[in-house]
């Protein structure tokens, strides 16, 4: 999930008292989306200007391999922002090798983190120079599995962890019908589906993981059978060895030596730092951007992400009509969807072909998609 928008603003849900404190920090760090997907549905070009949620900043990063005139990067949440930033800094500065080492996604020791900050921090602006400066220990450990989100994906690595053995024998599977057979005869059980139900008790969602948008989950949706389900069709779709996603959701990181998310991958790397000028970083509310003058008939694209999780049908809705005010003609919308599933009805044209593809082909494969040219 992430975040663009505050629901406590006209036209949002009042009643998320717990909004403020939960973007008050790093929520998303990692890359939890398959950036392949925005690429197919945007079909960005050299003069594609493309709107979207900064989030881990893994987004904006992956449109420039698009090589769009320009990608302005939007979060509510100033600490997201102040990760790409830094991430950012540390593309322009550093070799591959000594990039990896300092986000953590190669081994690499505190002291030599601190120091690489240190060349890094005067790149900054102001406001990310003093949150970072006061983070010794997110830089210490390494900046890509800082958040809150990827928190919970080591616990939920850790509570798999009795099945380490088969984790290494699907992650090794050569053959898709290797693995579907594998993850049927011995993951799909009766102990698997007693996880992923207490995981999906909303309790634990609101009140132990703190995640404010679990309130927009409609209360009949089934989200133990959804995540069993979307589960079941990746086992049978990919392989896992080739899918990052599955590597941060089941071991609680990536494999460094194996498939990476686009921008993290060694033979993308020097054609994003060579772009990253066309990146603009805007802290503000979604909605509240799309609305001002000089948004109108100002973008090409838009990557909205998973901001239904954190909206109110009214607010979906208000951003729907922020994007057809600031869109030029033949724009290109590409929305996912988790939990939360709010429709959006004529509006363009809807390419329902595409949305379809991409549920099937999709490295996050727990995402829904609403593809639509305005």
């Amino acid at each position: 999930m992430t975040a663009g928008g505050r629901p406590d603003l006209p036209g949002q849900n009042p009643t998320l008292t717990t909004i403020k404190p939960f973007f008050s920090d790093i929520n998303y760090s990692a890359a939890n989306e398959d950036g392949a997907s925005e690429l197919a549905a945007l079909r960005l070009d050299a003069r594609s200007r493309v709107l979207c949620i900064t989030a881990s900043g893994a987004r904006p990063l992956e449109l420039l391999l698009g090589d769009p005139e320009a990608v302005v990067a939007v979060d509510f949440n100033a600490t997201q922002n102040h990760l790409l930033e830094l991430k950012m800094a540390a593309y322009r500065t550093l070799d591959y090798a000594a990039f990896a080492a300092f986000i953590g996604l190669r081994p690499g020791d505190a002291a030599g983190r601190r120091d690489t900050y240190v060349r890094l921090a005067s790149q900054l602006s102001p406001s990310a120079r003093i949150y970072w400066d006061a983070q010794a220990s997110k830089l210490a450990r390494g900046i890509l599995y800082c958040g809150r989100w990827e928190s919970f994906m080591r616990l939920f690595a850790r509570l798999t962890f009795s099945r380490r053995d088969l984790l290494r024998r699907l992650f090794a599977c050569q053959t898709l019908p290797e693995q579907a057979e594998l993850w049927r005869r011995e993951w799909d059980n009766g102990v698997w589906r007693g996880f992923l139900g207490a995981i999906s008790q909303r309790w634990l969602w609101r009140y132990v993981l703190r995640e404010p948008g679990v309130v927009n989950v409609p209360a009949d949706f089934d989200v133990a059978g959804y995540l069993h389900a979307r589960f079941a069709h990746v086992a049978q779709t990919r392989l896992f060895r080739d899918t990052p996603y599955l590597s941060l959701m089941l071991r609680g990181s990536y494999d460094p030596a194996g498939v990476l998310p686009l921008h993290l991958a060694p033979e993308h790397y020097e054609t994003i730092r060579a772009r990253l000028g066309r990146i603009t970083v805007v802290t503000q509310d979604l909605a509240l951007l799309l609305e001002e003058p000089e948004s109108c008939g100002a973008y090409d694209a838009f990557s909205v992400s998973d901001f239904s999780s954190y909206a109110s049908p009214a607010f979906h809705e208000r951003v729907w009509r922020g994007m057809e005010q600031s869109a030029r003609p033949g724009a290109r919308v590409c929305e996912r969807q988790f939990l939360v599933k709010h429709q959006t009805l004529n509006r363009g044209h809807r390419d329902d072909a595409l949305e379809r593809k991409l549920v099937e082909t999709d490295g996050a494969f727990i995402y829904s998609f609403i593809c639509v040219t305005l």
